[in-house]
């Protein structure tokens, strides 16, 4: 573990802008709304980072920031924040880079290899420039009915009234909330004695595959029905159901991962900034977007 003394100690205040990258994102969402009544957010989008800074005068500076855009993205923000004097900066990556590197799907395997590389590059390159970081690694997201970890698992049991698992689906599952991966992010931010960590921060609760899905019925007020397939059956029915554009988000490595562990270990974000997510206990307005 890497221990600062960080110059941006003692600066973080109420009147102290924080810049938000990601705008689209729910996370961003969630950000802004516990933010706004202390900080000063400023949501960026692609198109801001394109326009070569032109959202703010010259004289305005955004020393922190809290980026939820994919971490292999942030590269395209690094004149941004050396022209924004930026100090200290808070960037999501993912778990996925851990649980994708063997995955079947060539598709995947290029997801974990962009987020070890975008950690990588921008780790770089903010040692480089004197700029403390922290690197945070949600685990299943879930909240406002938008992530394709859990809300299309929602939408199939609204409309079909059943989810097909492949055996016992027994691997274990932390899904996070947005609202918590966003509390953890501000936390990050104000924790201003720690530079230089990546910390997993998956959801407060470690429950199976099956079980994770059994609490979705439940929210919707649904009684369990689980179709128990085969690991290949399930995984041959994947393949035919990608054919329909609805459905071309599913992989049939989905079906292998049910039964494995999707487990990280939160003690050390816990011990260092007092992350503290929620159960698993999910409403219907965090499963299915009104």
């Amino acid at each position: 573990m890497e221990i600062s003394t960080t110059r941006s100690q003692e600066k973080l205040g109420a009147a102290s802008p924080i810049g938000i990258l990601g705008a689209s994102s729910v996370v961003a969402r969630d950000l802004t709304s516990l933010l706004s009544a202390e900080y000063q957010p400023l949501l960026f989008s692609r198109g801001d980072a394109e326009r070569n800074n032109t959202v703010f005068a010259d004289d305005v500076s955004v020393p922190f920031w809290i980026s939820v855009t994919p971490i292999w993205a942030i590269p395209n923000y690094f004149s941004l924040f050396l022209a924004r004097k930026t100090l200290r900066i808070i960037a999501v990556s993912s778990t996925s880079r851990f649980t994708k590197t063997d995955s079947p799907i060539e598709d995947e395997r290029l997801v974990a290899v962009q987020l070890s590389e975008g950690e990588r590059t921008f780790e770089q390159w903010a040692r480089a420039y004197g700029i403390e970081f922290l690197i945070l690694r949600p685990t299943v997201i879930y909240g406002r009915g938008r992530y394709l970890s859990v809300s299309p698992i929602a939408r199939h049991i609204a409309r079909f009234g059943f989810f097909p698992v492949a055996g016992a689906a027994a691997g274990r599952r932390q899904p996070l909330h947005s609202e918590d991966l966003a509390i953890a992010c501000i936390q990050a931010l104000e924790t201003t004695h720690l530079a230089g960590i990546a910390y997993e921060v998956p959801g407060g609760e470690t429950l199976s595959c099956l079980e994770m899905v059994g609490r979705i019925f439940d929210a919707l007020g649904k009684r369990r029905l689980f179709v128990r397939l085969p690991v290949p059956v399930l995984s041959a029915a994947v393949c035919c159901a990608r054919l329909a554009p609805r459905f071309s988000h599913l992989t049939r490595a989905m079906a292998k991962r049910m039964n494995e562990d999707l487990v990280f270990d939160c003690s050390a974000a816990a011990r260092d900034f007092g992350f503290a997510p929620r159960r698993f206990k999910p409403q219907i307005e965090d499963l299915l977007a009104s």
